[in-house]
């Protein structure tokens, strides 16, 4: 009877030639698994660094847009703070009307009548009846004296009659400037 190896069944040099395909074997699915990772890790540092570029970028355009408002906002304040400022100058100016009608009230006298006002810049024009013209003067001389009216002259003075209530009464024009 013939001998039977059944240690070594395979002669020597196929048991190399197969040692040699598995190490390559081995080799190549390990080289293999090491660029399928790489690959994969360095898609991972792309995505993240692409994912951290879009969140800059994100947070860059919110900045802009912030800065942006910032600015409208602090537009809108200086010109409310410019309004408000010319609304504020119009309480103590010429331009209120409310300053010179008080004064005028103030200084008017009881048997002088006011139909007319007109009250250009430092300009003013009143126009006005009275009983006498002795009245006419009084309310002159009255404003004349006072610090906010200056240069009240009379432009015209004429006698006047109705004929409902029978009774006479001087109608005048008085111009001047005003002072601050």
């Amino acid at each position: 009877m013939n001998k039977i190896n059944f240690i070594n069944p395979l002669p020597p040099k196929k048991q190399e030639e197969l040692q040699r395909w598995y190490n390559q074997t081995l080799y190549a699915v390990g080289f293999t698994l090491f660029i399928l990772t790489s690959i994969s890790l360095y898609q991972c540092w792309q995505m993240t660094k692409i994912r951290s570029l879009f969140i800059s970028e994100k947070n860059t355009m919110a900045q802009i847009t912030v800065e942006n408002d910032l600015k409208k906002l602090q537009e809108k304040e200086t010109t409310l703070a410019q309004r408000i400022k010319k609304i504020e100058n119009l309480e103590t100016t010429l331009k209120n009307p409310t300053l010179f009608l008080d004064k005028l009230s103030e200084l008017i006298p009881a048997d002088v009548a006011l139909l007319n006002v007109k009250n250009k810049k430092k300009h003013f024009e009143l126009e006005g009846q009275a009983f006498s013209a002795h009245a006419v003067m009084a309310f002159v001389q009255v404003l004349s004296k006072d610090k906010f009216f200056k240069n009240v002259h009379i432009v015209s003075m004429a006698q006047e009659s109705v004929s409902s209530l029978k009774q006479k009464f001087v109608r005048f024009i008085l111009k001047g400037t005003v002072e601050t």
